[in-house]
């Protein structure tokens, strides 16, 4: 009997201690996947915004808003630079670059753009996300971007009569795919969101000193983003979101030490959202023609810095 009695013990302090996991993850668990529905919200406005480039900035943003001269007029395509790190401000260029050591050149080797996510751009009264504040709440959200998707950008066009500082031309071929990557999946992403979760205070990963005070912007994204290890222990480091290259993991049961919950806009899904945006025109824009300088024509850095010769790719079978 008293065996017995044991044995019932022992069953049910591992039935419930299983049962008290359980609810512990399913709680972490409702909170990822929370952080992730705000995330992708987020996803959803920066894909909306770059199909309608065009049209945001179609004119100066100055009474009586005059239409911006055509042969200026960007492609559909960009995304907005995130705010400057240690500002916290929208800076008049990207500012953060992350570059492969000892590469400058940008055009070769391409490297990525970083900062926090802006809450959106109230003078083109477009918004991306309620409440970005950095810390403020706990929403963190940051924002990384391939450098040639961001729509100013002192490292392109930067040279001759006529100049966009933007990439150009930015369409569904590129020589070298978006740069940034996402839990080793094998896709390129053209850009990840990430939300930062709450500070981690652990013996191998201690953000409780790296973090800035609240709303006050911090020079590094380290206080942020988290590390990550190959074990439950969080004993032994692998490749994390603190080390400046370009992978990235968000959170899950296998990516130990991280609560990022990341998510990224892939260069198959940008092509989708703009597909949407030129093929909803595209007899509209074949018939344009002999118009000088276009964001649908060839790109000439001299003529047409803002070509997006989106017209070769659609004529190549882009809209079929």
């Amino acid at each position: 009997m008293l065996l017995l009695v044991v044995i019932l013990a022992l069953g049910a302090a591992t039935y419930f201690g299983s049962v008290a996991r359980n609810i512990a993850w399913e709680n972490k668990n409702s909170k990822l996947l929370g952080n992730l529905d705000e995330v992708n919200q987020i996803k959803q406005q920066l894909l909306l915004y770059a199909a309608n480039f065009t049209e945001l900035y179609s004119n100066n943003n100055t009474s009586p808003y005059n239409l911006v001269s055509q042969n200026l007029q960007a492609s559909p395509g960009y995304l907005p630079c995130p705010f400057d790190l240690t500002a916290n401000t929208m800076a008049g260029q990207c500012e953060d670059y992350v570059l492969p050591t000892g590469i400058v050149n940008h055009e070769a080797t391409p490297g990525y753009v970083q900062g926090f996510l802006p809450p959106g751009i109230a003078s083109r009264l477009f918004y991306f996300a309620n409440n970005t504040t950095p810390n403020s709440n706990g929403k963190n959200y940051i924002l990384l971007v391939d450098e040639r998707f961001v729509y100013r950008n002192a490292n392109f066009n930067t040279t001759g009569t006529i100049q966009t500082f933007r990439y150009a031309p930015l369409n569904n071929v590129l020589a070298i795919p978006p740069v940034l990557q996402l839990n080793d999946d094998g896709q390129n992403y053209v850009a990840l969101i990430i939300d930062a979760g709450a500070p981690i205070n652990y013996v191998n990963q201690d953000q409780s000193t790296l973090r800035p005070a609240s709303n006050t912007p911090g020079a590094s994204l380290n206080g942020y983003l988290d590390r990550r290890f190959a074990d439950v222990a969080q004993t032994v480091p692998v490749n994390d979101n603190q080390d400046g290259d370009r992978r990235f993991y968000s959170a899950s049961r296998r990516n130990y030490g991280v609560n990022d919950v990341v998510v990224g806009i892939t260069y198959q899904e940008w092509q989708q959202a703009v597909k949407a945006r030129i093929c909803g025109q595209k007899d509209t824009l074949l018939a344009t023609t002999d118009v000088g300088g276009f964001w649908f024509d060839a790109y000439n850095s001299a003529t047409n810095p803002a070509g997006g010769d989106w017209r070769t790719q659609v004529n190549g079978g882009f809209c079929d």
